[in-house]
């Protein structure tokens, strides 16, 4: 083991700031280079002559050992102590009381003196931490993790030691409590030179630096290291952080850079007074109260060492768990709260580390800030009790269209950060660097309340208005052949909150009258005036049949629907048609479901961006990904919309150019009019918050086009700044 350099920074350090007690200020003297405290004992200092004299290092009342000296030609004695680890311990706690650095002569406490910290100076060098390395004490750190909340497991080598096999014990150090008082939080032994060991020591909080301090039989400091985030390490709530960020998580060399850099970030702006994350605004109207974000050792992190009030922006509607929840937070007098920049999160998610220890895009002084964007919201998706596949979101992030886009009556699972700002118009800034991890209880799709949510007050599970959508409604059908039986269709458009104003059929059949007699029944009866019927070519595509009815329907939405598809909440065209209507908005559509046997599983939610080739003709591969699980209960941008199940404002599907007749494939259909209204500038909302029942299997998605034939002016850009981006991490 080796120490690690706080936040990676090389520079000179400055002479630290010595106050010596009394009786004697002569007896040391205390020089820095790199990273480590020289001091020299002077001949004041030197009490006896039997033995080396010790140097005592405690940080306030911990003693952590004691440091050897270093016998040098002027008769003095030299103690060379490794300084990076223990200044990075107490620069983490210095805003909640920094404990100092006390040096003692062993044997003597009538010699002693307080060395408090210095400020580190402005640099942008950065050399990586090295906790994974080989030191002095002979053995090398292969692999650590946290076996639990309260064990942190190292795993080490051996190497070949001048003094062959040695017994080291290893302290484990932490800031304990809000009183930023240092205490030795678990013990173990080791040997030196004999192969493969594994040391277990306790953690009083798993999120809390970790000062780790090897010793020999006679105490004698033989390494110093610093763990200053171990929520990183595996098994650690901010382990997936690693993951998304593309490095090799079980690799320790990446894990020490990466914490490094998180260190250096967070001093560095805490130094300089950058703007960071102010508050945690937490949503916890869908809460259960057991959630990570309010247990003691999450909370205490939070507002004790990161410096961050937490407190609740909407509470849960059960009072006993609104007030249980609120015992748990810190209280925070409305004199004390910062305003400024804040990050809101469900109950169900934490901040990550990348957010709360960077500065916010702003190179401004305080008193005169710039304006800036939240810009795109990027988080983590995890199963909290599974073993289930993770997943990594960036999700663009439009102010005042996403946030009505939401489902009403439950917390928006889209972590969204509120800078204090104005945002100015035409600018976006993407953040692609996760704000958040989101612990989820992953849906079953034998849940009927989330797949049927029908109980809410409102007729619009999206909007707070009282009244249904009261623009005219065109509901668009394609029928592929005569025998097509629209029966269960036309039966859920009936009992819709929102009543169509007319149903245009377009099918190959000569007239209304040679459709199946249920057909006509169920369109008799229950739109016995508000139904039109098209005669289509049989040659024709399916987008040409969907294009040509548009083009008959008279309603300023339009509802593309297969015959095959059933409406199972009433509230559908309500929430398709107000989410079409917003500003900027070319599609609507939701959560398709399929049977399967005798229960219902997901079928798609939208179209979203697998990837780019170039590799013999320009293609675009699409994909339906399991949103049910990565985004319920909320609405997103796509790629393209489904036109089994699609709203479109009339204006605007004339205006992107209605859907191509190129394609005989749905799917492909889609994919080429939701990639033309991105590239025009619109968005295509979906939202599980929806479901409905479609007969297809499943949807496809890989559209191979010539894209620079058919798209000259492709704007790759505007292309994945406009879609949600679903990247699996396991």
């Amino acid at each position: 083991m080796t120490e690690i350099d706080d936040a990676g920074i090389a520079e000179p350090l400055t002479a630290m700031a010595l106050s010596l007690d009394p009786p004697d200020s002569g007896w040391l003297s205390v020089d820095a280079d790199e990273d480590r405290l020289l001091c020299r004992l002077t001949t004041a200092g030197r009490i006896g002559n039997d033995a080396p004299p010790a140097l005592s290092i405690q940080i306030g009342r911990q003693r952590l050992g004691v440091v050897r000296c270093q016998p040098v030609l002027d008769g003095d004695a030299l103690f060379a102590i490794p300084s990076a680890a223990l200044r990075s311990f107490v620069r983490l706690s210095e805003h909640v009381g920094p404990p100092s650095v006390r040096l003692s002569l062993d044997g003597q406490p009538d010699l002693s003196a307080s060395v408090p910290v210095d400020t580190l100076c402005e640099t942008d060098s950065r050399r990586p931490a090295a906790f994974y390395e080989s030191g002095g004490s002979g053995l090398k750190l292969a692999d650590l993790w946290l076996a639990s909340d309260a064990q942190l497991r190292l795993r080490f080598e051996g190497s070949a030691s001048d003094t062959g096999d040695e017994t080291l014990n290893l302290a484990a150090y932490q800031i304990v409590g809000r009183t930023a008082a240092v205490r030795e939080v678990g013990r173990g032994d080791l040997t030196s030179g004999s192969g493969l060991g594994i040391c277990t020591i306790g953690l009083a909080n798993p999120l809390g630096p970790v000062l780790l301090v090897a010793t020999d039989a006679e105490l004698t400091i033989r390494s110093l290291n610093i763990i200053p985030f171990p929520s990183l390490l595996r098994g650690g709530l901010h382990h997936w952080e690693l993951r998304a960020a593309a490095v090799a998580a079980d690799d320790m060399r990446d894990v020490a850079n990466v914490s490094a850099a998180y260190l250096s970030a967070f001093l560095r702006s805490r130094h300089h007074q950058a703007r960071r994350i102010d508050a945690i605004q937490i949503d916890a109207r869908d809460a259960a109260g057991n959630e990570s974000i309010f247990t003691g050792a999450v909370l205490d992190w939070l507002t004790g060492l990161m410096g961050v009030a937490v407190r609740l922006d909407r509470e849960p509607a059960d009072d006993e768990l609104a007030e249980h929840i609120a015992s748990l937070l810190p209280h925070t007098g409305e004199e004390e709260r910062k305003p400024g920049s804040s990050l809101s999160l469900p109950a169900d998610a934490i901040p990550t580390l990348h957010a709360l220890v960077s500065a916010l895009d702003d190179d401004s002084p305080k008193e005169m800030p710039s304006r800036v964007d939240s810009g795109a919201c990027a988080y983590i998706v995890q199963p909290r009790f599974s073993k289930g596949a993770v997943w990594s979101v960036c999700m663009p992030w439009r102010p005042g269209v996403m946030e009505a886009a939401q489902p009403i009556g439950h917390a928006c699972g889209i972590p969204r950060l509120n800078t204090g700002r104005a945002i100015p118009s035409g600018r976006t800034i993407v953040r692609t660097r996760s704000m958040a991890i989101r612990q989820i209880d992953l849906l079953t799709m034998a849940d009927p309340a989330r797949l049927f949510p029908m109980g809410a007050a409102s007729p619009s599970v999206l909007t707070g208005q009282s009244e249904p959508f009261s623009a005219s409604i065109s509901v668009c059908i394609a029928l592929d052949s005569i025998t097509d039986n629209v029966a269960p269709l036309i039966d859920s458009l009936r009992f819709q909150s929102a009543r169509p104003t007319e149903i245009v059929l377009v099918g190959t059949a000569s007239s209304l009258d040679e459709l199946p007699p249920t057909t006509q029944h169920a369109l008799r009866s229950a739109f016995p005036k508000e139904v039109r019927y098209r005669v289509r070519d049989p040659s024709a595509t399916r987008g040409t049949a969907l294009s040509d009815a548009a083009e008959q329907a008279s309603g300023e939405v339009l509802v593309f629907v297969s015959p095959s598809t059933v409406l199972t909440d009433r509230r559908t065209l309500d929430a398709l048609a107000s989410l079409a209507t917003m500003e900027g908005i070319a599609s609507a559509s939701a959560m398709l479901l399929r049977a399967l046997g005798d229960r219902l599983g997901f079928c798609g939610a939208g179209y979203f961006l697998a990837g780019l080739s170039f590799s013999t003709s320009p293609a675009l591969a699409y994909e339906a990904l399991p949103t049910d699980e990565v985004l319920a209960m909320a609405t997103y941008p796509v790629a393209a919309n489904t036109s089994l199940l699609m709203a479109s404002r009339k204006r605007v599907f004339q205006k992107v150019g209605a859907f191509s007749s190129e394609y005989q494939s749905t799917s492909n259909i889609d994919i080429d009019f939701g990639l033309r209204a991105i590239q025009a500038g619109y968005l295509n909302l979906c939202s599980t918050a929806l479901t409905a029942i479609a007969g297809e299997t499943a949807l496809p998605g890989t559209l191979d086009i010539d894209l620079l034939g058919r798209f000259p002016r492709l704007d790759l850009d505007r292309l994945v700044e406009s879609t949600t981006i679903l990247r699996r991490l396991k």
